[in-house]
């Protein structure tokens, strides 16, 4: 089929290109427990040989749009130079509302399987009086984000690229009316080193410095940095600590309210003893 053949060909010039594919994800997590997230989807539309990745001329369909919004995200437009896409955005005001104190697991790539995420925890939270312990493990599969392609069209595996699902020849042939075979040469799709330049990456900024991570890189303890594209069969995990606000405003209120009263029978005691003082002629 002419359009199985256009897939494979948007594949092959996509992967090979240096940069030709962003999925940047960005969370940032401040003391108010408050955090905004977002995520860029885009593909260099010059490696589709001047073809959109959909018959509507979207990088992204309507339906896949609509999709995320139902996810509660903001969806708008994405263009830098010629990388096309979208960028998703969510601010969420109080983490411990997709915060679950059993054992949870989140699919930062999953967003485009058609599954209902609505109800996913993003952390595992271990509460404590002054401070809480928040755990994240976030899943990312090159698999579950179709970067625009349908389901039936992306069958390419791509950590296991033996495994992908054959192309029969016959699927190869154009469609000009003459029983031409197109030779495309897909070898190149199992050299793991032409997915070093895809820029994939999961970026994490804290308050605090984390208590634990397994981050590829970081400017410092509170700003980590993953590489998905070296990331494996492995998962992004990483741990910190946020301070409970209320208790703590709680404890300094009633230290304040000691220390006056401290302050205040001291003063008293002090007057008294003045006055019982005896006067010296």
């Amino acid at each position: 089929m002419k359009k199985v053949r256009n897939v494979l060909l948007l594949l092959v010039a996509t992967l090979t290109l240096t940069g030709c594919v962003k999925f940047n994800a960005n969370m940032e997590i401040k003391k108010d427990k408050s955090m905004d997230f977002s995520i860029i989807y885009a593909i260099d539309t010059s490696a589709m040989g001047g073809e959109e990745s959909n018959e509507s001329g979207e990088t992204f369909t309507a339906e896949q749009k609509e999709e995320l919004k139902k996810q509660g995200f903001t969806v708008e437009d994405y263009t830098d130079g010629k990388m096309k896409g979208i960028k998703i955005t969510k601010h969420i005001d109080n983490i411990d509302t997709v915060s679950t104190d059993k054992d949870t697991e989140y699919s930062l790539s999953g967003m485009l399987d058609g599954k209902d995420h609505k109800d996913e925890y993003m952390f595992k939270v271990e509460k404590g009086f002054l401070k809480n312990t928040y755990t994240a493990k976030y899943k990312f599969d090159m698999n579950d984000s179709n970067m625009g392609m349908d389901e039936e069209e992306n069958n390419f595996d791509f950590e296991n690229p033996d495994e992908t699902e054959p192309v029969e020849d016959n699927d190869l042939l154009t469609t000009t009316g003459e029983d031409e075979s197109t030779d495309l040469d897909l070898s190149s799709l199992n050299d793991p080193s032409m997915y070093a330049n895809m820029d994939l990456s999961f970026n994490l900024k804290l308050p605090y410095a984390a208590k634990s991570n397994n981050a590829s890189s970081k400017t410092s303890d509170k700003e980590l940095k993953w590489n998905l594209m070296t990331l494996g069969d492995k998962n992004i995990e990483f741990s910190f600590c946020l301070y409970n606000i209320n208790p703590i405003i709680i404890y300094v209120v009633i230290a304040l309210i000691v220390i006056a009263i401290i302050a205040v029978v001291l003063m008293i005691v002090k007057k008294n003893k003045k006055k019982e003082l005896p006067v010296v002629e």
